[in-house]
């Protein structure tokens, strides 16, 4: 429907960042993705366990994107932010008084890897990923052409 709407010229659904829905599922409209045509899509994703694979982003969906942006070089960024849990095991505080208080737990621990931040000041934009890697460490940036159409520009490190 959102779609047609778009095509009957009633909304526009164009995106310059796009919040990609159910974890990258292979249910989705490739007509509502050709309306959005985003620069930079986000797949927020990642299997809870071994037990529960539900292979998220599927490829179908990570070809739409690319092949439905309206830039030559789209960016798809997948958080994968579940997957990060570490299992700890049983611990117990440091702290004498907290740790009478709170006895022993199960602990797990997290790493907060493959996080997208996007920024705009409502003309450009500036995507950049947070990876345990400090070398690798991401930036991209989009300015507006003189059509007022969104192109790759320089980043620059401050």
């Amino acid at each position: 429907m959102l779609a047609k709407r778009h095509r009957d010229g009633d909304l526009s659904l164009k995106a310059d960042v796009f919040k990609v829905p159910h974890h990258g599922s292979a249910d989705f409209s490739g007509a509502f993705i050709e309306a959005v045509a985003p620069i930079v899509s986000v797949i927020s994703s990642g299997d809870e366990s071994a037990k529960k694979e539900y292979i998220h982003p599927r490829a179908t969906l990570m070809g739409a994107l690319g092949r439905l942006s309206r830039v030559a070089e789209p960016l798809i960024f997948v958080t994968e932010l579940v997957a990060f849990f570490n299992v700890e095991g049983w611990a117990r505080l440091t702290d004498a008084k907290k740790s009478k208080k709170r006895g022993t737990y199960f602990s797990f621990s997290r790493t907060a890897f493959g996080i997208v931040k996007t920024r705009t000041d409502g003309s450009r934009l500036l995507v950049f990923t947070d990876s345990g890697n400090l070398a690798m460490k991401e930036a991209y940036a989009y300015a507006p052409d003189p059509s007022g159409a969104l192109q790759p520009a320089s980043v620059i490190r401050v």
